[in-house]
């Protein structure tokens, strides 16, 4: 079955491309802690909606742990 498109993800040639500038999250015990090509995708969504942070889709995750990410990001001056 053909990949659906959607606006507020990044395909997977976007994603080569960019992954690469991202800070990946530390390995846990059972994986990485974190999902960078998700993260990046509700940034891409906050920028594109202007939406407050707790209008945020369930579908990127908690959008107060996108938040903090987001913001220790921009304090270490990566975003």
């Amino acid at each position: 079955m053909a990949e659906s498109y959607d606006p507020d993800r990044l395909n997977d040639a976007q994603w080569a491309r960019l992954a690469h500038l991202m800070p990946g999250g530390c390995k846990g015990k059972r994986g990485p802690r974190t999902n960078s090509r998700l993260f990046r995708d509700a940034i891409f969504w906050m920028a594109r909606s202007e939406a407050r942070w707790r209008d945020l889709p369930e579908r990127f995750g908690d959008h107060r742990i996108v938040k903090r990410r987001y913001f220790d990001r921009v304090g270490r001056g990566l975003a």
